[in-house]
């Protein structure tokens, strides 16, 4: 009974300690309800009992701690790390942040993770063509810049791309050229009649002096050829021949192109100004580029009469390359 007494003796006095041993004891009692109430009643069973400070705590070391998900997320991570017993502690993992869009704030009842965002999509600024293209999961996806021909060159730095251009040079020599005399003529009389409304293609070379220099030219049947060496190049055609009208008044001469696309735009109408029966030189000069169409089809120069006939002769075509 003395230990019970010196126990009420502390409780008296208020001498409480803050720090336990392991071997220090603890008083641990049961105090049950009698079974009935009155004068007469049993007196209620007490017992009292002692543990050691240690095995109090091996006892409560039975408790589970489990990190728990709904199944639904990827790569869960716990909270609970473990339990220690000296000294006794549960411990949890903290909540840090090692990105820069995110962040952790401790207030008095939650931990509140919040964002700034994620980049959601990129923006082609101007009327160029974009370099952006979509976004693909997390990955922001961009056109690469190529040269496809080779004539610019692409080279690229840390923090820049550099686009230069390559010189091209211009070939050496000449430019290429050709002339084209056909046969009919007024100085023997071979002059070619045109009817009021039609059109005539001088087809009889009478001989021909090509300066082919890189693209040689070929006139067949009333029609310039050209091949895909000449494709964006520029020529001029100097149409050149002699003309008279009977009726000069109200007769007049078309030069009108046929070919795919829009070289029928190449034409011009011609008067007469001296005079009936009276052979005038005509002098023309037209200028045009090719492209794909011109490199199917052709170009064929076609001379026509308008208002009365007209008589022709002495025809001679002269192209050159421009550079």
């Amino acid at each position: 009974m003395q230990i019970l007494t010196d126990i009420l003796s502390l409780f008296k006095r208020k001498q409480f300690v803050t720090e336990a041993t392991p071997d220090d004891l603890v008083v641990l009692g049961r105090h049950e309800e009698p079974d009935m109430l009155g004068v007469a009643s049993p007196i209620p069973y007490k017992s009292a009992k002692l543990i050691k400070v240690k095995d109090l705590i091996d006892a409560s070391s039975n408790v589970t701690y489990t990190n728990i998900n709904n199944g639904t997320g990827t790569n869960p991570v716990g909270i609970y790390k473990n339990t220690t017993t000296a000294p006794a502690s549960v411990n949890l993992r903290s909540l840090c942040s090692t990105g820069n869009n995110l962040s952790v704030t401790l207030n008095n009842n939650e931990i509140e993770i919040s964002t700034t965002g994620e980049p959601n999509t990129a923006s082609n600024l101007g009327e160029g063509a974009g370099v952006f293209v979509n976004k693909s999961g997390e990955d922001l996806r961009f056109r690469s810049i190529t040269s496809s021909d080779g004539s610019v060159q692409i080279q690229q730095s840390v923090t820049e791309i550099d686009l230069s251009i390559n010189q091209i040079s211009a070939p050496s020599g000449p430019p290429a050229w050709a002339r084209y005399d056909f046969y009919e003529s007024f100085d023997n009389g071979t002059q070619f009649t045109i009817n009021d409304g039609a059109f005539f293609q001088p087809i009889n070379v009478l001989y021909s002096t090509i300066m082919s220099g890189f693209n040689p030219f070929h006139y067949t049947n009333g029609r310039f050829e050209f091949s895909q060496s000449d494709k964006n190049k520029v020529y001029t055609l100097t149409v050149v021949f002699k003309a008279s009208a009977p009726n000069a008044n109200q007769t007049h001469i078309d030069i009108a192109f046929t070919a795919q696309g829009d070289y029928s735009r190449l034409g011009k109408s011609i008067g007469f100004y001296k005079g009936n029966g009276t052979v005038q030189n005509f002098h023309e000069m037209f200028q045009f580029y090719v492209d794909q169409d011109l490199i199917d089809w052709g170009l064929q120069v076609n001379i026509g009469a308008d208002g009365g006939s007209v008589f022709v002769g002495d025809v001679i075509y002269f192209i050159n390359e421009l550079k």
